[in-house]
């Protein structure tokens, strides 16, 4: 009866879930930056990025997104802004010395005019950025629209989304699959509370991988 009790005690015990561990640099915390556009930020409401720190309450969170942000240098701005990311990523490395960056970027990108081989290319530049201050990068799949957005717009993210797929293998994060009309805003674009779910479900099994 000991040797059985025992085994239940380990069995239990290794069943047993917490934060995991994702401290790259040592310090004792781990820290996660969500850097992305308005369907990351949570200027509205919670994001994917707020629920996960909700989960993972000892993990620190930075969410550093903005709403019309690309991940290619379009030239576009908003009240002196630049919308664009690489010049702001510096600073979140620099000021959230984050272990883990999740990008999720792309559908602003198709609306300024980005190619997807472009998109993927200025993903690829900043995730190797992130990789040579010691972090790891995770790059989202660009989510799907709904109407009454064109439905040519999902053709090029699909093409997207498989370019991002091929590039970086084992560091995607799943925006895409499961997302429905029930997720989105009336304007297909913008997810909504049951679309911010998905999406740290989908974060979460990325960065627990």
């Amino acid at each position: 009866m000991r040797v059985v009790a025992t085994l239940i005690l380990v069995v239990s015990m290794g069943c047993q879930s917490g934060p995991p561990n994702l401290d790259r640099d040592g310090d004792g915390v781990t820290r996660v930056a969500c850097f992305g556009d308005s369907n990351t930020t949570d200027a509205k409401g919670p994001s994917w990025c707020n629920l996960l720190g909700e989960e993972f309450p000892m993990w620190v969170m930075s969410n550093r997104s903005s709403f019309g942000m690309t991940i290619v240098d379009t030239g576009a701005t908003y009240g002196g802004f630049d919308l664009a990311a690489r010049p702001h990523l510096d600073e979140i490395l620099t000021i959230d010395h984050p272990d883990v960056v999740i990008l999720a970027f792309g559908t602003n990108d198709f609306f300024r005019g980005a190619k997807p081989q472009a998109i993927v290319d200025a993903y690829a530049e900043a995730k190797a950025r992130i990789e040579r201050v010691g972090g790891r990068c995770l790059v989202a799949l660009t989510p799907p629209t709904q109407p009454p957005q064109s439905p040519g717009l999902d053709e090029a993210i699909r093409d997207l989304n498989a370019r991002l797929a091929k590039a970086f293998p084992g560091e995607i994060v799943d925006f895409w699959t499961g997302m429905t009309a029930a997720d989105y805003k009336p304007d297909g674009l913008h997810v909504n509370a049951s679309g911010q779910v998905k999406r740290a479900a989908a974060a979460r099994r990325a960065l627990l991988r």
